[in-house]
């Protein structure tokens, strides 16, 4: 009933009529259309948020006593009244229900939320024993800063395991262009015109200025690097 084109207009008219001799035992002579025009208009204006069909159920928990309102028509004869009272208990009776539905959505949203907190602290509990220990042995078992997962880094800056200055890591990220564009002039066989723009870049620009005009795929290479290059450090001992 958000919208109000004709077809809905004659549905509504229907499914009304439909109810009011079905359940409250209207008749055609007894009940004026008026009345019935009166009830969709209402429906229109006060109950617009709920679907036409949504009227059957109203009168069905009415008719088996899940609303508390009487329907019966007097002599056959239907109000506009008797239909308001009908619709505004079963909307009352439906957003119990839909607070409920929405509270135990909540409620579910909670759990998840909580388990997914749980496993994510569980998560940084492993990276952060992960590298105490690597830093307490100088990374004797990690052949390469290949062998770093780049997130790692976040986890431990997040957590205040590891504090960077600017300086820093703006060093660790003109490496970490170079080292992109070794990795593009060794790889001969790459036809790509944004790696070779971008090894001409680093040589004749600078590996700031490089990294500022390339694409947003390489810049993300390169700040993945960064972070490899800069954990790998700190636990070889190379960087306090």
């Amino acid at each position: 009933m958000r919208n109000n084109p004709v077809s809905l207009i004659q549905n509504a008219t229907s499914v009304i009529g439909e109810v009011l001799t079905a359940y409250c035992g209207a008749t055609t002579d007894g009940t004026h259309a008026g009345v019935v025009s009166e009830c969709v208009a209402l429906m229109t204006h006060k109950f617009s948020h709920l679907g036409i069909y949504e009227v059957r159920e109203a009168y069905r928990l009415a008719a088996i006593d899940k609303i508390d309102v009487d329907i019966t028509a007097y002599r056959g004869v239907a109000t506009v009244y008797a239909f308001g009272q009908v619709m505004s208990a079963y909307d009352k009776l439906r957003n119990s229900y839909v607070a409920i539905i929405e509270q135990k959505k909540r409620d579910q949203q909670e759990l998840e939320n909580q388990e997914t907190e749980k496993k994510k602290k569980a998560f940084e509990l492993q990276i952060m024993e992960w590298f105490v220990k690597n830093k307490a042995d100088k990374g004797k078992s990690i052949k390469s800063f290949d062998d770093v997962p780049f997130y790692y880094f976040d986890t431990l800056s997040d957590a205040g395991s590891i504090v960077i200055s600017k300086e820093v890591k703006f060093q660790y990220m003109d490496k970490a262009t170079v080292l992109l564009k070794n990795k593009f002039e060794i790889n001969k066989h790459s036809t790509e015109k944004s790696d070779r723009e971008f090894v001409r870049n680093v040589n004749e620009l600078g590996a700031a200025q490089a990294y500022l005009i390339a694409t947003k795929g390489s810049q993300a290479e390169i700040i993945s690097l960064a972070k490899k290059l800069l954990l790998y450090d700190i636990i070889k001992g190379n960087l306090i």
